[in-house]
């Protein structure tokens, strides 16, 4: 049995958990379960609906676990935006977050749950392709509106340290003016959801590389990037 990770580390904070397990390898769990249903043979006495529609909803509570886990990140940038951290690339982040998720969530047949992040998605893509590079008033409104079914449906929890999310939007602009990052790269790290720049830190090179899909050589430099950076090299 696994012993809790927290119960070994009560020092530690929560964020130093969010990237301990690999997003993919649990959604494919998820997906599994539901490929399965079809595979099963009913008890006696016992339906095969109401026996698919059990292995289904215990798919979505799996799936709506992982998802959970992922999104929680997202939290913390919208209250920085709220507390007035209006940078377009903030935005950006977060649609890299969000947007491979709205697929996989109607796939699993959450349609309402895909609806809301498909909503706030849409109002992501807005601010993203917008000449400004700071989110109007308007547009921080419709971010807060379209949020709000997700943060409700998805019961996302998360200290929220707006400290924390500057230094890692200024390490993110810090990336692009490496020659060594593409945006491809770019959308594959911080498609991952990343709480703080101390997350970045501290997790292993392996699991780093096994979570974004970056390279060894890639996953390297942005350890050492991340290690050395401070916000007053943008200055």
């Amino acid at each position: 049995m696994k012993q809790n990770k927290k119960a070994e580390h009560p020092n530690r904070r929560e964020e130093d958990f969010i990237l301990d397990d690999d997003f993919l390898s649990e959604l494919d769990v998820a997906f599994d379960a539901l490929e399965e249903t079809g595979e099963k043979t009913p008890n006696k006495g016992e339906s095969s609906v109401s026996r698919q529609e059990m292995d289904t909803y215990q798919m979505q509570s799996t799936y709506l676990a992982v998802t959970q886990l992922h999104l929680k990140p997202v939290l913390r940038y919208l209250k920085a935006i709220e507390k007035g951290v209006a940078s377009k690339d903030l935005c950006e982040l977060v649609y890299f977050v969000v947007s491979p998720l709205v697929g996989k969530t109607q796939s699993v047949g959450l349609d309402e749950h895909s609806k809301a992040l498909d909503d706030f998605q849409k109002a992501l893509k807005t601010v993203v392709k917008a000449r400004s590079r700071r989110i109007t008033h308007d547009q921080k409104e419709r971010l807060m509106e379209t949020f709000a079914p997700v943060h409700m449906m998805f019961g996302l929890e998360f200290r929220g340290h707006a400290s924390a999310v500057v230094n890692l939007l200024g390490f993110f602009r810090s990336l692009r003016r490496k020659k060594a990052f593409g945006d491809a790269d770019l959308k594959k790290l911080f498609g991952i959801g990343i709480p703080s720049l101390s997350m970045l830190r501290k997790t292993s090179l392996k699991e780093l590389e096994s979570l974004s899909g970056l390279s060894a050589d890639k996953v390297q430099i942005l350890r050492k990037s991340a290690r050395e950076f401070s916000i007053l090299s943008l200055v």
